[in-house]
């Protein structure tokens, strides 16, 4: 025992380890070397003005002492919702509190929400400190930093994520909020605001809707209530003039398709009043289409079709429309309505005119419920609309439905793909009534599809896949270099590929098999 006293005693009085040499001085960053452009308060100003971003501006906070300032000055213009700057106000102001029930588990604390509260009135010195922070913000519906999320949630994702959380749960107002807000003296609560997300309560629409919006991103069905917001408003176009897109949020796509009588009931009519969209996410029916074909600065369309009804408007005009239109997407129950689109959106009355140049559609998305119609025509529909170089993705989605109610073969319906040399991305993973094998791809089909494709990516088939021997694999890699993955459910030698292989052994690398 003493032993082993004194061997502790004689560690505990060592002296500690010189640490090694430092070979090179440790650089610390210091403003001085940056360059002097960069230290002037001017450039700064107007280098971070373009930063929309509030993980940015945090990240340039982190740089130098420089930064801080003008970093941290810029982050209350960028909220995730229009209630965090009510807690800049006096605190015998508003309440903060997460209203907790017993009948709830503990468990699922986390996702009971903030419910922020006026206890007494908004004095008039109150609102002009509110309406100077206000006239500030730019972005209301930021993508929440990743850090705001605790780590027993799944809502990791910054596409699906809430744009309201706060401090690791949802921000909400109360009754007394609302009503507040709703008073205040100014008629345009953020003059500034280029950008609106998330859910707002449709009392508050119209002082949140400033003539500077450019992008409007808000739900269909103001929570707790069944009223659509826009149709409380008709002259929310007048609002905003400079609007240029306009996402309609839908929670459930499968409501959206089997209910007619509410799909009929979201078209937004008023956007014919914005001629400079360029982008659009919402429901349209032909005069909602027949206005669109008309926009030149279009770039981007996601369309839930609502075609039940032919309603021409009048004055409809056709002729060289949607030159910059990149990107269709159409959510629909039946392909025959996706056909009519694009009629209205590129077809024209005269016959086209030598100076007439095709709209160079880029990326085709055709998605639904238990879709029964031959796709073929969809496809033919797109060659005649269409610049055939230009088309670069096509994908079906067919929800809860893998099966086709089409006699042709995968191949048949696929076939008129081969028009467009510039495909990179292809999803059709779905099989049909034809009697072989539900006429699923082959081999030999599939290369001869590859032959028309030579910068395909991406390409995916309906479940397990293709049945190929080595040389067809090789084949198809000649075909398409740049595929990332062979769709193949096996890949199997034949004597063929056995007399290939002794041949020559570098049939094997360049299948990717070696």
């Amino acid at each position: 025992m003493r032993r082993r006293v004194s061997q502790l005693l004689r560690i505990r009085d060592r002296p500690p380890p010189t640490p090694p040499p430092q070979t090179e001085p440790w650089y610390r960053p210091s403003n001085a070397d940056m360059h002097w452009c960069l230290r002037l308060p001017e450039t700064l100003g107007l280098i971070f003005d373009f930063v929309e971003d509030r993980d940015t501006l945090l990240s340039l906070a982190r740089v130098c002492t420089q930064f801080v300032v003008m970093a941290t000055d810029r982050l209350p213009q960028h909220l995730s919702n229009i209630y965090e700057l009510l807690m800049a106000l006096p605190h015998d102001l508003w309440e903060l509190k997460v209203l907790r029930d017993k009948s709830v588990n503990k468990r699922w604390d986390y996702l009971l929400p903030w419910v922020i509260t006026f206890v007494r009135e908004v004095t008039p010195e109150e609102w002009k400190i509110l309406l100077v922070k206000t006239a500030r913000v730019k972005t209301i519906g930021v993508r929440s930093n990743r850090l705001d999320y605790p780590s027993n949630t799944t809502s990791t994702d910054h596409d699906t994520q809430d744009p309201r959380v706060f401090r690791g749960r949802i921000l909400e107002p109360d009754t007394t909020v609302v009503e507040a807000l709703s008073k205040c003296p100014a008629d345009i609560l953020f003059p500034n605001l280029r950008c609106l997300r998330g859910q707002i309560p449709g009392s508050l629409i119209p002082k949140v809707l400033s003539p500077s919006l450019r992008h409007l991103q808000i739900c269909t069905l103001e929570a707790g209530r069944g009223d659509i917001w826009y149709n409380r408003i008709p002259t929310a176009a007048e609002c905003c003039p400079e609007l240029r897109s306009f996402v309609v949020v839908w929670d459930n796509d499968y409501l959206l398709i089997d209910s007619v009588a509410d799909r009929c009931r979201l078209v937004p009519h008023f956007v014919s009043q914005w001629d400079h969209l360029q982008s659009y996410t919402g429901p349209a029916d032909e005069q909602i289409l027949y206005h669109f074909s008309r926009l030149p600065e279009l770039e981007s369309l996601a369309v839930w079709l609502d075609l039940e009804r032919s309603v021409r408007p009048a004055g409809a005009t056709t002729g060289n429309r949607l030159r910059k239109l990149r990107s269709l997407r159409c959510l629909t129950s039946s392909l025959e309505h996706i056909v009519k689109a694009l009629e209205i959106l590129f077809g024209t009355e005269a016959p086209p005119t030598s100076q007439y140049t095709r709209p160079a559609l880029q990326r085709f998305c055709a998605q639904g419920f238990h879709l029964r119609e031959s796709v073929s025509a969809t496809v033919s529909a797109i060659a005649n609309y269409v610049a055939l170089d230009a088309l670069e993705s096509f994908r079906v989605l067919n929800h809860t439905c893998p099966l086709f109610a089409d006699t042709a073969s995968v191949y048949e319906l696929l076939r008129p793909l081969s028009m467009f040399p510039s495909l990179t991305d292809v999803y059709f993973p779905y099989v049909t009534h034809h009697p072989v094998s539900y006429g699923r791809l082959t081999a030999p089909q599939l290369l001869d599809l590859a032959r028309a494709w030579p910068n395909l990516r991406e390409l995916e088939v309906a479940h397990p896949g293709v049945e190929f021997t080595v040389l067809e694999v090789a084949a198809l890699r000649r075909y398409c270099p740049q595929l990332q993955r062979v769709p193949s459910a096996s890949i199997r030698t034949d004597k063929h590929d056995l007399a290939a292989i002794a041949a020559d052994p570098g049939v094997l690398e360049r299948a990717g098999l070696a």
